[in-house]
């Protein structure tokens, strides 16, 4: 059984819930539409610093920020396009708006249905008119987001977006991976290099793109805090970042469509064509241990 509940808040919530599984899926439309929570029988398996959430200046470190028009930064912040030099902020303008619910549903899942639309504000740094139309579904044990993105200009629109997943761990040492590359590069240092399968946690952070992906699967399993996750992606995600700070107890796993300063150089960039919609699926599955 399906059912879906509102909080009322500084940043009202949305909570999915299957009553068979005690699966709950926490959603805050008015802090850029982000998933806040995902609880297995009252386990979190999502980090979320309260501390940046509640401060509407700062941008949430937690949850599952949602990565548009790009992923990372751009060199520089800025951009030209439509013969134009833009500025936009790194991981773009999507986690810092409100998001409107417009639809509900618990029919075959608990379902909850975002939009997102351009305004003379983004206009400022992304010159393109645009929808976001996401779908959050929980059954399960599984949370899918399907998500289309609208170009709703007169040009082709560039975009690349991603997700930002921030798991919590316990002890990350123990963590087992198994994902679908062997090669990456260090975000920090620039050296590239064949993935032994762990990750140097003894650093201040670790921050790899893996530019090899070559399956849509990749799994996750911490003996710590007795759960095992699989994060499942359309194949337009081409990429995946391992991303954490020492001491922190989360690790990120993102899925990019394109690596950072795409906009400017190219690589993988997407273009909706004006008019048309690009549509998109990530999923994720826990499971307690």
């Amino acid at each position: 059984m399906f059912h879906i509940e509102r909080e009322i808040g500084p940043f009202a919530s949305c909570r999915l819930v299957d009553t068979e599984t005690h699966a709950a899926v926490e959603i805050a439309p008015g802090r850029g539409g982000m998933v806040t929570g995902f609880r297995l029988a009252g386990h979190d398996l999502l980090y979320l610093d309260y501390e940046t959430f509640s401060d509407p200046a700062r941008s949430v470190r937690g949850g599952i920020p949602v990565l548009f028009p790009i992923c990372a930064n751009l060199a520089g912040d800025s951009y030209t396009a439509l013969g134009r030099t833009y500025t936009l902020k790194q991981h773009g303008l999507a986690r810092l708006l409100e998001w409107q619910v417009i639809e509900e549903s618990t029919v075959g899942a608990a379902g909850l249905t975002l939009v997102l639309t351009s305004s003379e504000a983004t206009l400022e740094h992304y010159p393109f008119p645009f929808e976001l139309r996401f779908h959050y579904l929980l059954r399960g044990n599984e949370l899918t987001i399907r998500q289309e993105y609208a170009n709703l200009s007169d040009y082709p629109m560039p975009m690349y977006a991603g997700f930002h997943p921030y798991f919590a761990c316990s002890d990350k040492s123990k963590l087992q991976f198994a994902l679908p590359a062997r090669h990456y590069v260090d975000q920090v240092s620039g050296n590239a290099d064949r993935w032994q399968g762990v990750f140097p946690l003894d650093a201040p952070a670790v921050d790899w793109i893996f530019t090899d992906v070559n399956g849509q699967r990749a799994t996750v399993t911490s003996p710590a805090d007795g759960y095992r996750l699989t994060l499942e992606y359309d194949p337009l995600f081409a990429y995946l970042v391992f991303w954490t700070l020492q001491g922190k107890p989360f690790f990120c796993l993102e899925p990019w469509m394109a690596p950072r300063n795409a906009l400017n150089t190219g690589d993988h960039l997407q273009h909706v064509p004006p008019g048309e919609r690009l549509s998109a699926q990530i999923s994720i599955l826990g499971e307690l241990l």
